[in-house]
């Protein structure tokens, strides 16, 4: 298996191998596949780590002609003219030390330099210029790496797969290992963090690159391309926001969804890019987090949930939310938010009474109720001050709708649950998950009025043998979202 691990290597490593690409997504899928062996399983995440994130340069990992076509491709802002550094370095030729052997050689595969004799000054030029290129030598692989795998993401359409892969490359240190392996293993992580921030600037380069060159021909294509590259970003920024904190204003611009794509890409890219900022904004400094609330960003992200398709809604008001819950934030944020809770709120004031099933009602109706309750029910999932508002020890049956004009921060958890309360009384079984999904969110925030709601009869109802399938579904998925929640909640010393 090792072997044949190496002959893999071998292959996706160069990038005249035109099949590298379909070779990953079969992999992808074999690993994916519930029924594969975990052996099998296991060398695919093994080869996929060997070649994107092994941080030691053996020369087995990255073929020469991969080195050397990408040194043509995208020569990297180090290189450049090193004759004072001990000879004259062609731009295309790309020089590979073998620490194997301790000599280096040429992705021309020309022979070893010569060491000449001399003094220490001599030597220590040599060792300088050895420094030099092997930081362009890590660049260029970072190069191949990020670009190999924008290719994967995008022929996959899931970046899964590499999120957990960084997660475990950056944070698996794991329990019960001694004190003298953790050491040695967070040194490995802190490797492993830089080689990240350096893919990372690959990846910004090579989105920075597209959009020069975008002839807008082919709309498809092209906005394929960008969610790839933003996806693989945000995996990042899933894994360790730091690594993207210095690139935001390079994707803050996607937020406009005016990129010239179609409306499901610009909706898949403004959801990624609302991730990364609602994931990014905790390490924001005080000067940062100014800027980017101070700027469009903000109303940016209200246009989106009243623009944009109802997938993307949760995800823009996470990022509001966050971006308001900002310890530095200014007052303009958080009265965006507010504005926004209004205007959802007072629609579902207004259109609770005007109909029991709104599957016979206008379909632009139908839609802005279920963008109304996506967005309410995420706001108060996300808001901090949501829920230091509300109260944790209430009575489910008491709470009411109120008025619109007496809505505020303190009541709007317990308004929004009795609003919830409303719409999963109707008929149609779309507006029942809409309403359920958005209670969800008041749940997260405040597991005791879960509790509390248990005993009303409101959670068997949806679960039960009468329910129709699809709100049985949506109950099941709640529940995961709310375990997961808790879990992590538990992780992080969080009280429920």
């Amino acid at each position: 298996s090792r072997s044949f691990m190496k002959s893999i290597l071998s292959s996706l490593s160069n990038l005249n191998y035109g099949g590298r690409t379909a070779a990953c997504s079969v992999m992808l899928q074999r690993a994916a596949d519930p029924k594969e062996d975990d052996g099998v399983r296991d060398l695919i995440q093994e080869t996929f780590r060997t070649m994107w994130f092994d941080t030691e340069f053996n020369g087995t990992t990255l073929k020469k002609s991969a080195l050397a076509s990408n040194s043509k491709q995208a020569p990297t802002a180090s290189s450049g003219d090193h004759s004072a550094e001990g000879g004259d370095t062609s731009s295309s030729t790309v020089v590979t030390p073998n620490t194997a052997t301790g000599n280096t050689t040429t992705a021309s595969d020309a022979v070893s330099p010569i060491p000449f004799p001399g003094n220490g000054r001599s030597s220590s030029r040599r060792r300088k210029s050895d420094a030099v290129l092997a930081a362009e030598q890590r660049q260029i692989r970072c190069n191949v790496a990020a670009k190999q795998m924008v290719e994967v993401v995008a022929s996959s359409g899931n970046a899964d797969f590499l999120t957990d892969m960084v997660k475990e490359l950056l944070f698996g240190l794991g329990d019960g290992i001694k004190e003298r392996k953790k050491a040695e293993r967070r040194k490995k992580q802190e490797a492993a963090q830089s080689h990240c921030g350096n893919l990372v600037s690959s990846l910004i380069e090579q989105l920075l690159g597209f959009e020069e060159i975008r002839k807008h021909a082919d709309k498809t294509k092209e906005g394929q391309q960008l969610v790839a590259m933003i996806s693989t970003l945000g995996v990042f920024a899933q894994a360790s926001p730091l690594l993207i904190q210095n690139h935001l204003d390079t994707l803050l611009p996607y937020l406009k969804a005016d990129n010239g794509v179609s409306k499901e890409q610009e909706s898949a890219m403004v959801i990624v890019v609302s991730k990364i900022v609602s994931r990014v904004a905790p390490t924001l400094t005080t000067s940062d987090v100014k800027r980017v609330t101070e700027g469009s960003v903000c109303a940016d992200l209200v246009s989106i949930t009243y623009n944009l398709g109802s997938s993307t809604v949760s995800a823009a008001v996470e990022a509001l939310a966050k971006l308001a819950s900002h310890r530095d934030a200014g007052e303009g944020s958080s009265e965006k938010l507010m504005g926004l809770v209004n205007a959802f709120y007072r629609y579902l004031y207004k259109a609770k009474g005007t109909a029991d099933d709104f599957s016979a009602v206008k379909a632009n109706v139908r839609n802005n109720v279920h963008r109304a309750l996506s967005a309410l029910g995420s706001v108060c999932r996300y808001h901090e001050g949501d829920k230091k508002g509300a109260s944790d020890h209430v009575d489910p049956t008491a709470l009411v709708v109120i008025s619109p004009s007496k809505l505020s921060w303190s009541n709007l958890s317990d308004a929004c649950y009795a609003m919830f309360r409303v719409f999963i009384e109707k008929k149609d079984v779309g507006t029942k998950c809409k309403a359920l999904r958005a209670m969800c969110g008041a749940f997260i925030a405040r597991p005791r009025l879960m509790l509390a709601v248990e005993h009303t009869g409101v959670l068997s109802d949806v679960m039960s043998d009468k329910a129709h399938p699809d709100l049985i579904l949506e109950s099941l998925k709640c529940w995961c979202d709310i375990l997961l929640s808790e879990e992590r909640r538990i992780e992080r010393g969080q009280r429920t």
